[in-house]
């Protein structure tokens, strides 16, 4: 058994992420690599519905950063349903995705999720407001996971 329960590893990247430059993307792997640990999953789906509702705010208002949740959840609903765009190059996700970059010309599956993820980078590089409030309201989140999941809390 890891000596890291999923919830330590969530603090860890908070905390680095803090440390440096905050950036969503550490956040986002990190609930990728969660995402298959089942002992995680009721806290992990609970972390994604807050980035998932933050994008629905962000773009109900026309903030500049909808784009890049967009990107960042686009990105994750790729992986999360195994779509491949250059198998299925006309699925409503690849579209979309394909939609959101533009004028860039990413051809390979690789590159349009690269792509995603590097464009999300830029616009929240410009602007970490949201992050560091999102940040702090996913802290309050694991606090509910650890009082209510404490076995994913061993610290």
């Amino acid at each position: 058994m890891s000596a890291f329960t999923p919830i330590i590893l969530l603090l860890l990247v908070t905390t680095v992420a803090a440390d440096t430059n905050p950036s969503l993307n550490a956040y986002f792997k990190m609930l990728k690599d969660l995402k298959d640990r089942p002992s995680a999953s009721k806290g992990t789906k609970l972390l994604w519905d807050i980035v998932r509702a933050f994008r629905t705010y962000h773009c109900d208002v026309g903030s500049k950063e909808c784009k890049a949740f967009r990107e960042y959840l686009d990105e994750e609903d790729l992986q999360k349903q195994h779509i491949n765009c250059e198998k299925t190059p006309g699925d409503k996700a690849c579209v979309q995705a394909k939609k959101l970059l533009g004028s860039k010309k990413a051809t390979s599956d690789r590159e349009i999720r690269d792509d995603l993820i590097k464009d999300a980078d830029k616009i929240f590089k410009k602007t970490t407001n949201s992050f560091m409030k999102l940040d702090t309201i996913r802290m309050g989140a694991i606090d509910v996971i650890c009082d209510n999941e404490p076995g994913e809390c061993n610290f």
